[in-house]
């Protein structure tokens, strides 16, 4: 390394130090996702300006540090249908077993819509009441409340999905009114009128979304005729979404979550009721992962870094039977659902978010 006798500061272009001694101030090498170097060594520190926080390369992958102590746990479930519109929102503890508590309601009455969050805050965009709703509004997911308004989508959007990083959230595909496949994004910590951020690789509805820190994911749905197709955007850069491979099943009426490095996804079909994953770091199709206590739709599903917790919605697609039943798995483990307890309502089409997903990064 060189030394600077003008500012006492030395610096080394590459390398790795023993031991280091500050008395002032230490600062590491900082940039945007596209500044990353192409061939890192294992172990490289740095601050990432686009995710404002600390990261560092574990040989495979950047990984970020966080700060959980805002992170409680807490799911919440918004809007929805029983049969007709509903607007509560129901709040649960995803580290402990149980049932639901009334949270509050949405601003507006409507199904369908899509959910993103921070550590902080929770919104809930779009939907229909029936008529298609480009109303996102909000609420802070450590205190009971009714939602607030926070701004509009760029259009009036049924069956929108939704995943967000820590800072961002972002609206993807649905119906406004023909099947569509804009993506639009907000500053969770602002308010504001959504804008365009790009567009998923095909038209899509009734799909899913979940998120690491880095990517946002858009998973199967309808065009109108099933799609087994996941898509992915980088989240701090706006662009078009890149195909990352497809789910096992051919399935609408899905849903995902994730923590930071696995992507759980529950799909529907006449005959069965797979749950699959994916490595989230990493292109490539899904694999079998375990197995729904029934075969549902319209379900809704978020979790923690540890825990993935899915509302059913409706088990009897024909003769439609809504239930208020909730499943978990755990990501470290595969295999099939096991009962959590139940929402205060049967209801499907909920939004679903948490102060802990996996698009918050830790471990």
């Amino acid at each position: 390394g060189e030394y600077d006798p003008h500012t006492h500061s030395s610096y080394v272009c590459a390398g790795s130090l023993e031991q280091v001694s500050v008395t002032g101030h230490f600062s590491v090498p900082n940039g945007g996702i596209n500044d990353r170097q192409e061939t890192p060594i294992e172990g490289t520190v740095r601050f990432n300006t686009d995710l404002a926080t600390l990261e560092f390369f574990n040989g495979v992958e950047w990984r970020q540090f966080t700060y959980n102590q805002g992170q409680s746990g807490r799911a919440l479930f918004g809007g929805g249908q029983d049969p007709s519109a509903i607007s509560g929102i129901d709040v649960l503890n995803i580290i402990s077993l149980g049932n639901s508590n009334n949270f509050g309601n949405l601003s507006v009455v409507r199904r369908t819509p899509g959910a993103c969050s921070s550590e902080i805050r929770g919104l809930f965009g779009g939907g229909s009441t029936p008529s298609n709703s480009d109303v996102i509004d909000y609420v802070t997911i450590a205190s009971e409340g009714n939602a607030i308004d926070f701004g509009n989508l760029t259009a009036s959007t049924d069956q929108v999905t939704a995943c967000s990083s820590s800072t961002r959230g972002l609206f993807g595909g649905g119906e406004s009114p023909s099947i569509t496949n804009v993506i639009s994004y907000v500053e969770i910590s602002t308010t504001g009128n959504s804008l365009d951020f790009g567009d998923l690789s095909e038209n899509k509805r009734g799909h899913s979304g979940m998120a690491s820190a880095t990517r946002g994911f858009f998973c199967g749905g309808n065009n109108p005729g099933s799609t087994t197709i996941i898509d992915f955007v980088t989240i701090a850069s706006k662009g078009n979404a890149v195909i990352f491979g497809n789910d096992i099943t051919n399935a609408p009426g899905r849903a995902s979550s994730s923590n930071s490095q696995k992507g759980i996804l529950y799909s529907f079909g006449d005959d069965h009721k797979d749950i699959s994953s994916i490595t989230l770091a990493s292109e490539g199709n899904a694999i079998y992962f375990g197995d729904l206590s029934i075969a549902a739709t319209r379900m809704s599903a978020t979790g923690s870094q540890t825990r993935s917790v899915i509302l059913l919605g409706e088990v009897s697609p024909f003769a439609p039977t809504y239930v208020n039943t909730v499943e978990f798995v755990l990501y470290s483990s595969s295999g099939n659902s096991q009962d959590f307890g139940d929402l205060s309502r049967k209801a499907k089409s909920r939004g679903a978010l948490s102060d802990s997903h996996g698009g918050l990064g830790g471990f």
